[in-house]
């Protein structure tokens, strides 16, 4: 049961999702794929992803801008975690 917004913030430092269920943070080492579906990104960490619609972005933010974001901070974690 989702119990209102759920938050989604993307850095360099990792992923948290915050609702009001409850908080999980992902570090970078930890996410196996990036991957582009329609209309959405997913990050897929272990059984568990995140989706993150496109229309969820930042006018200012393409799809494929925020997946090359996504991928720069994934392998700076892998060269310097």
């Amino acid at each position: 049961m989702r119990r209102g917004p759920v938050v989604l913030t993307v850095s360099e430092g990792g992923i948290a999702e915050q609702s009001g269920i409850g908080r999980i943070d992902v570090v970078w080492d930890a996410v196996d794929e990036i991957a582009a579906i329609r209309g959405a990104t997913t990050l897929r960490f272990g059984a568990m992803c995140f989706v993150v619609p496109d229309t969820a972005l930042p006018a200012d933010l393409s799809p494929d801008a925020f997946r090359a974001d996504l991928a720069a901070w994934q392998r700076a974690s892998e060269t310097f975690g």
